[in-house]
């Protein structure tokens, strides 16, 4: 079986290298494309990574004179979108979306793309829905971009599967049209826990889904308006390696951070800088609170950060001090990362804003909790992922009112050692749903066989369909061709009940037209 794998970035190869390694080793060819602006448009740049697979670089958005149109209509629709009825408390969303939508197009498209969002932030939410509905229809009337095809065509493919797709890059929807109008099948793999609610709406419907857990698929039919019959619950294969992790010995972990290894350890589980973009100031709030604790534990428990992958250059050394923190253990990794499991595993119980680390906290049987502040009110209240984690809702997380809130619970939580029932319940429908001690790498790579046979079919539907629409276009072009011809004279058509030739279109119309002007 031959796959292309569109990435969208290399960077996302992270939450998927295990099924791609398993479908080599069955002996599936796997070409990975990476969308990316550092390369020219048209140029193709092929690549060795570390594990051979081959990567290819591929153009990042469409070029043809359809290319600012397109781009319009989706910068446009996502921000109609969110006004959704789930999604109206997704102010950051809307608004993020509303500012690609006025900077994201070249400069000669910008004042009517301003002019665009004026209109539609004037709109109420209703109205601004219906505008959405309006733009997806308009971008299932966008052809595919001829280079695309052309890409496509060279690779005699069996499948293209995609990631994460629902995303502000918009290059890999003209990637699945192209290989739609190809017959080429096209597989999406969800690729987070928030892609889905937090990055626009999915513009162009795959062929079938991957998810992690019923949640997703009730977000795929619900507000993307996709058939739930072409939805497959696979589990979250990015967890895998997390699962099966070893920690390192505490007084090692402890020794190379400048910890005393006797104290005990609450894990600071830091957050994206869109989710919370002033953290150091309400981590120092926390450590003197925590210092300041009439519970003896509380008091002397080292505060250790692990910042956000995204965020580990806006912390230095120096900051710990100044927020009082005990260390700040660094790590690029986002994926199977030994420090962020370190972390966790050596500490009594773990706090988070809004991060997927809070769901590692919860593999490890950590209490876990968060803050609900003011501050991060966009970024909690108005997430729609963020909810699914809390424990009113099922989820591993208990929120705090306030800081103080926060300490108390804490002081219970380590007191009472209370029981992970719930959480072993989550971590097995959200992230494991065929089975909590059952690998999902195997499982996406049996989906991804089954898939490739189950919608074979759609390459030769296509294939009649292009032949139909060909022939359709020749005979267009034969008759236009006649038309000019001055040596070729059509004989005019006969009418079946008078024998009489058939009036044109055109004066068909102008009667129709000048009896409506006369009131006749």
């Amino acid at each position: 079986m031959k796959i292309l794998f569109d990435l969208g970035a290399k960077s996302f190869l992270r939450n998927f290298d295990s099924v791609i390694s398993l479908l080599e080793e069955r002996g599936h060819e796997i070409e990975q494309v990476s969308s990316s602006k550092a390369y020219p448009v048209s140029q193709y740049a092929v690549e060795d990574m570390e594990n051979n697979m081959r990567l290819t670089r591929q153009v990042f958005y469409r070029t043809d004179t359809l290319a600012a149109q397109s781009l319009l209509t989706r910068l446009a629709r996502d921000f109609a979108w969110y006004s959704h009825p789930r999604l109206r408390r997704s102010d950051k969303c809307r608004e993020r979306c509303r500012k690609m939508l006025e900077k994201g197009l070249p400069v000669e498209w910008q004042e009517d793309a301003a002019a665009l969002s004026k209109l539609l932030g004037g709109l109420d939410h209703e109205s601004r829905l219906a505008c959405s509905n309006l733009l997806a229809v308009m971008e299932k009337r966008i052809p595919p971009d001829a280079r695309f095809e052309e890409f496509l065509r060279t690779r005699d493919l069996d499948l293209l599967l995609v990631t994460p797709l629902v995303f502000t890059q918009y290059g890999q929807y003209d990637m699945v049209k192209a290989a739609q109008h190809l017959g080429i099948p096209v597989v999406f793999a969800v690729y987070s826990w928030d892609n889905l609610t937090t990055k626009g709406v999915l513009h162009i419907a795959p062929d079938h889904v991957l998810v992690w857990n019923e949640v997703q698929k009730r977000e795929l039919t619900e507000l993307h308006d996709f058939p739930d019959e072409r939805v497959t619950i696979a589990g979250a294969a990015r967890f895998d390696a997390f699962f099966a992790m070893k920690p390192t010995p505490r007084e090692e972990f402890c020794a190379a951070h400048g910890l005393d290894p006797a104290r005990p350890m609450i894990a600071y589980l830091g957050s994206w800088s869109f989710v919370a973009p002033n953290e150091a100031a309400f981590i120092r709030r926390l450590s003197e609170a925590l210092k300041a604790s009439p519970d003896p534990v509380l008091a002397s428990a080292n505060l250790v950060l692990k910042p956000h992958p995204k965020t580990i250059n806006q912390w230095g050394a120096a900051d710990a001090k100044k927020s009082g923190l005990a260390a700040i253990c660094f790590s690029p990794q986002s994926n199977a990362d030994q420090m962020l499991f370190d972390v966790i595993s050596h500490s009594i119980a773990a706090v988070g804003i809004n991060t997927s680390a809070e769901i590692e906290a919860a593999i490890l049987g950590k209490p876990v909790f968060t803050v609900e502040m003011p501050e991060f009110k966009e970024s909690q209240e108005g997430s729609v992922h963020f909810r699914y984690l809390l424990r009113e809702n099922g989820g591993p997380v208990e929120t705090a009112r306030s800081i103080e809130d926060l300490c108390a619970k804490l002081g219970h939580a380590i007191a009472s050692g209370e029981s992970s029932t719930k959480t072993q319940s989550f971590l097995e429908t959200f992230l494991r749903p065929r089975g909590l001690k059952i690998p999902v790498a195997p499982i996406y790579a049996d989906e991804i066989e089954r898939l490739s046979i189950a919608l074979a079919p759609l390459k030769s539907k296509a294939a009649a369909r292009n032949a139909v629409e060909s022939c359709g276009k020749a005979q267009n072009q034969k008759a236009a061709a006649r038309k000019d011809s001055p040596s070729q004279h059509k004989k005019p058509e006969l009418t079946v009940e008078t024998g009489r030739p058939a009036p044109s279109r055109g004066g068909w119309w102008k009667k129709i037209r000048n009896n409506n002007t006369t009131g006749s």
